[in-house]
């Protein structure tokens, strides 16, 4: 992962009200968003994902409940199940009844991974614009600071109230579109001891393609 501020959970100083807000600069608001998600350990929420592919004209929605951390994430939804920690990955897809077990590869340019959410937003992208939006939300633009990297843009829907990211919008070099939108998020909640951890069921197919498997 990308460094993080330490402490980890120190409320940003400056919440202020809505007609401070709309003064702050630009670049105020990108690391007010940043300095939000260094001081968090990890959220809970309900999610909605849309992908749009220009390549096969497609559009494939899901839904589910995300829960993330710095460095692990699990999600829940559609038939299945996502796990990842700082060691392993597991797909679980309980149709096919198919497990597959993967090393898990820190990838900071992959901005529709839930632990990118903590990284630094200013190391990979620069700020185009910032505006107010609707329901209290304020939108930041950004351009990838690499023709490289694996994003054109990404765009945010921030919660002017608090600094937290409600939606975001990711679009690559092929003109594929992901929106990820958060519903009834939880800052910083209790997970149990073995939420990131996942053991296959018996009756499961298990592909394991770690290298020392």
């Amino acid at each position: 992962m990308m460094r993080r501020s330490i402490p980890l959970f120190v409320l940003a100083l400056m919440l202020g009200l809505p007609s401070v807000l709309h003064a702050q600069s630009e670049t105020d608001w990108l690391t007010r968003v940043q300095d939000r998600y260094d001081t968090l350990d990890g959220l809970r929420a309900e999610y909605e994902q849309t992908v749009t592919s220009p390549l096969d004209d497609g559009t494939t929605e899901r839904t589910g409940m995300l829960y993330a951390t710095p460095e692990s994430f699990r999600v829940e939804g559609d038939g299945q199940t996502i796990v990842s920690n700082p060691t392993t990955t597991y797909v679980y897809n309980r149709m096919r009844g198919q497990v597959i077990v993967s090393d898990a590869e820190a990838n900071d340019s992959d901005w529709a991974r839930p632990t990118t959410l903590f990284a630094q937003f200013s190391d990979a992208f620069t700020l185009e614009s910032s505006e107010s939006a609707s329901n209290g939300t304020h939108r930041l633009t950004l351009q990838a600071a690499d023709d490289q990297a694996d994003y054109e843009t990404l765009v945010l829907w921030v919660r002017e109230r608090d600094t937290v990211i409600t939606q975001l919008e990711l679009t690559d070099f092929s003109g594929t579109h992901i929106r990820i939108r958060l519903n009834a998020i939880a800052l910083n909640p209790d997970f149990a001891d073995d939420l990131f951890t996942f053991e296959p069921p018996a009756e499961a197919e298990v592909v394991d393609l770690r290298e020392d498997a």
